[in-house]
């Protein structure tokens, strides 16, 4: 596991990375309707057990929130990977570890999040 706050100084040094920027209400907006639409996609997917493009949606909808949350605070980065560093350092102390695993396993590549997106299946299988 790298170390992850070299990893963060990486980030602050690429053109796409971390960036401080005014806090925009309107992303916030449009992140967040960003990811109710990746959770819809999610379900659909879902319910046609098309697995990967069900896993694909969840990752999205989950990283949309995050970088809803970031737009908030003032924070614009490109890379997702640097995103998800990002929001781990900041908030891990806060109880949103299992968030930060799960966006870093389902990331890539697919069939490590055969079995989450199995278990996705069975929750809207029984409703």
């Amino acid at each position: 596991m790298r170390d992850n706050k070299q990893y963060l100084r990486w980030c602050l040094r690429q053109d796409r990375g971390i960036r401080l920027t005014a806090p925009s209400h309107n992303l916030v907006r449009a992140y967040l309707e960003k990811s109710r639409n990746a959770l819809r996609s999610m379900e659909v997917n879902a319910q046609a057990n098309i697995e990967e493009w069900t896993v694909s949606a969840s990752y999205y909808a989950k990283y949309f929130s995050v970088y809803a949350l970031l737009s908030k605070i003032g924070v614009r980065c490109e890379i997702h990977d640097c995103t998800i560093a990002l929001f781990g350092y900041l908030f891990s102390s806060a109880g949103y570890d299992h968030l930060v695993r799960e966006l870093k396993q389902c990331r890539f590549p697919f069939a490590r999040c055969k079995d989450r997106a199995r278990s996705i299946f069975a929750h809207y299988a029984e409703h």
